[in-house]
């Protein structure tokens, strides 16, 4: 009787995890969009062209060198000629909590060995050094913000808060600046003065991607957005050279799930496509900007996230293209340095096949943590967190010599040394 109990539970629990799966895969890319208030008119002027499904602007396309078509075969992670043990062949490695509390917004702080946070319990910004002593950012309360995006400088950071509003805040000059509703997606350029987003409206005429000072004023509308705001995703390049990818590129050949994407420049320039191999692209730049760091999945991963790099620059997208060998998402990564980076990577066993469409449900992952050079793809095995931890963000102190890390349910703040 005991063992039919236990059936029962499995195949109900496997029943809710695929209804789970389906309602967010509609969500994410069938729902309609709902609708928003007519936004106010930002300065300069609107071109009634939009972003669509094929060369809206003339692009020059260009086709990747070494290019691997859909259906690559995937080398397994740990392949011994790519994988190296951590120091002294360790590979579960001692881990400190500097933070209890539920947090979010971890990054590193301006200064070494420390790292800031937003502190869910109090809605204050702290900045903390690695042992965990904290020192409030400001006096300021923000209660229950609900996202926050820092500024590089790391002394700025725009919130969203529960009832839609929206702000900019300087910790440095102690002002706070509020911004429309209807800006979304608000990511900085790399000196911290100005900001890129997207603007919506019920009318279509009226969404576009647009750039402004960090206090809202000087926004220019820099290109039409149409019916394509969900396939835009706002972020300026530390080069200075792109603001924005969107996916609304043809793909060159191969299967179904391949995705064209554009960089879109501040100026309109036109840059080469970038082909990404599955779906749910997912990028982040290379502090210098010339590389950017993708996840995307697609059927020859059985829809699990796997990892790539390519050119981050007109010379070099296509050219700099290649497969990581590891299986997680960009956002589960950092930079150390230009050339290589530090990536929570799931247990191969704990990701469930199609889990790509919906990275909400990967909530007990048992992650390890692994270095890859970018370059060469050597993989480095840092160590595993004793337990079994979920990591959602990853951010290492300016010094190089710890890595923080936020836990995806709890939100508390672990440490594991570098050096």
């Amino acid at each position: 009787m005991e063992i039919e109990k236990k059936k029962l539970l499995a195949a109900a629990g496997i029943i809710l995890l695929t209804t789970l799966l389906g309602i967010l895969v509609y969500k994410v890319y069938f729902a309609p969009a709902p609708e928003q208030p007519i936004p106010e008119d930002v300065s300069g002027d609107i071109t009634p062209n939009q972003l669509t499904e094929s060369d809206a602007r003339d692009k020059s396309i260009g086709v990747d060198a070494g290019e691997l078509a859909s259906g690559f075969e995937r080398p397994p992670l740990e392949t011994a000629a790519q994988v190296v043990q951590g120091d002294g062949g360790q590979i579960n490695v001692a881990v400190t909590t500097v933070i209890s509390n539920p947090t979010a917004a971890l990054t590193t702080g301006s200064s070494d060995g420390t790292f800031q946070f937003y502190d869910r319990l109090d809605g204050r910004f702290y900045k903390a050094d690695e042992d965990g002593n904290k020192i409030p950012l400001s006096q300021e309360i923000f209660p229950a913000v609900q996202s926050v995006t820092w500024a590089p400088n790391k002394t700025i950071a725009a919130m969203t808060f529960p009832d839609g509003k929206k702000a900019v805040y300087d910790f440095n000059a102690k002002k706070q600046y509020s911004i429309p509703s209807h800006w979304n997606d608000v990511n900085f350029s790399p000196d911290s003065k100005q900001m890129a987003g997207k603007t919506d409206s019920p009318d279509p005429k009226l969404r576009y991607l647009f750039t402004s000072n960090i206090d809202g004023t000087n926004a220019l509308p820099i290109e039409p957005l149409g019916e394509n705001g969900n396939k835009v995703i706002v972020s300026w390049s530390p080069n200075n050279q792109v603001i924005a990818f969107s996916r609304t590129a043809p793909a060159l050949g191969g299967g179904g799930d391949r995705q064209g994407v554009l960089f879109i420049g501040k100026n309109g320039e036109n840059f080469r496509q970038l082909t990404v191999e599955g779906m749910g692209f997912q990028p982040s730049w290379s502090p210098q900007g010339d590389r950017v760091l993708y996840s995307a999945h697609n059927g020859s991963s059985d829809l699990k996230p796997t990892l790539w790099i390519d050119g981050g620059s007109d010379e070099t997208v296509g050219a700099a293209k290649n497969y990581l060998g590891i299986d997680t998402w960009a956002s589960k990564c950092t930079f150390l340095n230009n050339d290589e980076v530090l990536c929570a990577v799931p247990d191969p066993s704990r990701l469930l096949p199609g889990i790509g469409f919906a990275p909400q449900l990967a909530t007990n992952t048992n992650d390890t943590v692994y270095k890859v050079n970018i370059r060469s793809g050597l993989q480095t095995i840092v160590g595993k967190p004793d337990g079994d931890h979920t990591i959602d963000t990853l951010s290492v102190s300016a010094d190089g010599t710890n890595l923080f890390m936020k836990e995806s349910g709890s939100g508390e703040i672990l440490k594991m040394q570098l050096k």
